[in-house]
């Protein structure tokens, strides 16, 4: 009779742990064509920056509030901010349409950053690009970023100092 509740009570086991496998597996499946429709929704041909930062100080919270309303205005989609320990709260000007955001540690991650963006934001945009927090894009013959780039849409990359 122990044989038989043990064997009984094995299967139970196994088969919870399989309907659970089963559950799970699903759950994945319904995550990943959520994440598939949200990259649907994003606009193919658009422009995302990637910036690392660190602020220490309450006047360059405003900096970083006026790089960002600028930079929208040239056609910016999305920013993935990369905070590096900054002593400032960011959450004033993060904007859950336009900004992620994320938490960094260490020091020298500014290389880090860059990949972890280009790895797993790259392929939702036209184009990607990478910043420093005091540099400005100025267009001198276009509305836009898109306007602008449209002319390197055979390359891989744009460099521009």
């Amino acid at each position: 009779m122990t044989f038989v509740f043990s064997a009984c009570y094995s299967f139970r086991w196994t088969f919870t742990l399989i309907v659970c496998v089963i559950i799970f597996n699903l759950w994945r499946l319904y995550l990943d064509y959520k994440n598939v429709e949200n990259i649907k929704n994003i606009k193919k041909e658009s422009v995302a920056i990637c910036v690392v930062l660190k602020l220490t100080e309450l006047s360059e919270l405003y900096d970083f509030q006026e790089w960002v309303e600028y930079h929208q205005l040239l056609g910016i989609t999305r920013m993935y901010i990369y905070d590096n320990n900054s002593t400032i709260d960011l959450k004033i000007v993060i904007n859950d349409n336009l900004i992620i955001y994320h938490k960094m540690d260490g020091n020298r991650i500014q290389s880090k950053s860059y990949d972890m963006c280009l790895n797993s934001y790259g392929a939702l945009h036209s184009w990607l690009v990478l910043i420093d927090l005091d540099e400005f894009i100025v267009l001198k013959s276009k509305k836009n970023l898109i306007e602008y780039l449209h002319d390197f849409t055979n390359y891989g990359a744009h460099s521009h100092h």
